[in-house]
């Protein structure tokens, strides 16, 4: 929900009203039994869409597609910093909107997934040169990254969009602020979309044919997917298919810790599922 009467509600921009009201925060989200809404934000899901791929283009496939689609037509080479789950969302769509798609990373270890999704290049975030200048950079990395290596390969008038989250400070030294300056260089970042910027998302996966690469799992599994992405990052979204028998009840467990907070898990209704 949102107020409707401001600034933010008039231009489109709901999820950024001061009364705006989510989902997911403070509340069950898509493990609720049912929910109120207000009409506005009951967003259609076209039929020719697969069911299954539908929830990651909810959430991180916002988060990825608001920034590249908002700056289509005033960007050519586009930097792609991450290549976990929201990273290889952002080069799906990326790759129909820009002649050039790098996907920057730590490691080689996903390099021919990056290739084989549509990267134009793949480069470790050590090895940038004089011949990688971007328009536009999305940080989808969830962690630190050192801006100080990125601002170097941003062209005049650049930009940078984060995307990610942050586990610690973080700081640019005086020879990157200076050069923002110089080649006035902007550092932004972005939220979710609203309803209208939802129906252009599935618009455009439906056009380009766009397919994700998610993995099924059931609730049972939970525990486990919860683990995994707190220990790697996949290059993949998971999806939870859910029943009415796996509405979770008010019980929550700790079932370990990551670097931002306490992962918490719902215990089931009937039965509980090994989450321990």
């Amino acid at each position: 929900n949102s107020c409707n009467q401001c600034n933010e509600c008039s231009s489109k921009k709901e999820f950024l009203c001061s009364k705006a009201e989510f989902t997911c925060c403070g509340r069950q989200g898509g493990f609720a039994e049912y929910i109120s809404v207000n009409k506005h934000f009951v967003i259609p899901i076209p039929r020719v869409l697969d069911h299954k791929q539908v929830p990651p283009l909810l959430c991180g496939g916002m988060t990825a597609f608001k920034p590249l689609y908002e700056n289509f037509g005033k960007a050519n080479r586009v930097g792609i910093v991450g290549f976990g789950g929201i990273g290889t969302l952002a080069l799906q769509f990326a790759k129909y909107m820009y002649d050039s798609v790098t996907v920057i990373s730590r490691t080689n270890a996903k390099k021919q997934v990056a290739i084989d999704c549509g990267a134009t290049d793949y480069v470790l975030i050590d090895e940038l040169d004089e011949n990688h200048q971007f328009d536009f950079v999305v940080i989808c990395a969830n962690g630190n990254v050192d801006l100080n290596a990125v601002i170097p390969h941003m062209r005049p008038s650049g930009k940078i969009c984060l995307l990610g989250s942050w586990s610690s400070d973080t700081s640019l030294s005086k020879e990157s602020m200076e050069l923002a300056i110089e080649k006035e260089i902007s550092v932004t970042g972005t939220n979710t979309g609203s309803p209208t910027m939802y129906q252009t998302l599935f618009a455009f996966v439906i056009k380009h044919g766009i397919q994700i690469d998610v993995e099924i799992k059931q609730p049972p599994d939970l525990g486990d997917v919860l683990r995994t992405l707190r220990d790697t990052s996949p290059a993949k979204r998971y999806v939870i298919e859910m029943t009415p028998d796996d509405i979770l009840s008010d019980e929550a467990v700790v079932i370990g810790k990551n670097n931002y907070d306490d992962a918490i898990c719902y215990k089931y209704r009937d039965p509980v599922y090994g989450i321990r």
